[in-house]
């Protein structure tokens, strides 16, 4: 399972963070996020970013997913977009 995928192919570099499998939340410190966070020419993606330490990162928006008739219409999701 990884935690940092990066996807370079694109028009714009990505990388996607999933912090779901983080056991402590001192294993933050092994991802190197600078490294993700540093960069003014990249898409960071966060799952699970509630994970990190308050104060560590400064949100620059928050997508908030949901699925409010998941048994009837199973496709559908709500996105708000939080700036």
């Amino acid at each position: 399972f990884t935690l940092v995928q990066t996807y370079l192919s694109g028009r714009i570099p990505m990388a996607h963070l999933d912090l779901y499998r983080l056991e402590e939340p001192d294993d933050i410190e092994l991802l190197d996020l600078d490294l993700y966070l540093g960069k003014t020419d990249h898409l960071v993606l966060i799952e699970w970013a509630d994970r990190i330490p308050v104060g560590l990162v400064q949100p620059r928006m928050k997508l908030h997913f949901s699925y409010p008739d998941a048994p009837q219409n199973p496709e559908q999701r709500w996105v708000l977009i939080d700036v």
